[in-house]
């Protein structure tokens, strides 16, 4: 395995600072944003009709009655669309939560294993006789044994 230089374990710490960060911002704005669609996904039909001259206000009147059905019919489409892109928000996002929380999971179990690992890396170490406090040599493995050559066929020429 290679080991990284000063440089690159800098760089590398830079990236992961990035991503918290990245992370606890995507989150929150995750929130905010499902608060945002929460508030503006009604659609209003009622249209203004005021003017200041009473013709217009009558024409406005008038083709509001007429296209109302239609605008209402629409508008019903479109909150039913609204609310159920809210929940697949919501859904995502307490996804997110949970994967965030087995990846928190993971990395603190992943830690005590790479110690662990490093430990056996190490190799036989000295460990304390807790009774009588001396140094005894952690026990070592035999070595391998060789294994046998195998025997050589004649060549037919």
């Amino acid at each position: 395995m290679q080991s990284l230089g000063p440089q690159e374990l800098a760089y590398v710490e830079k990236v992961r600072q990035l991503l918290r960060r990245f992370g606890d911002r995507a989150a929150e704005d995750l929130q905010a944003a499902l608060q945002s669609l929460r508030q503006t996904s009604h659609f209003n039909v009622e249209v203004p009709t005021e003017s200041s001259r009473r013709e217009w206000e009558l024409i406005k009147v008038g083709v509001k009655r007429l296209s109302e059905w239609y605008t209402r019919f629409l508008a019903a489409q479109l909150d039913a669309f609204g609310v159920s892109v809210v929940r697949v928000g919501e859904t995502v996002l307490a996804r997110t939560d949970r994967l965030d929380d087995r990846a928190d999971d993971l990395e603190a179990r992943l830690a005590v294993l790479e110690q662990g690992l490093a430990k056996l890396e190490a190799g036989p170490e000295v460990e304390r006789d807790g009774a009588a406090g001396t140094a005894t040599a952690a026990p070592s493995r035999p070595a391998p044994r060789p294994k046998p050559a195998k025997p050589r066929r004649p060549s037919a020429n």
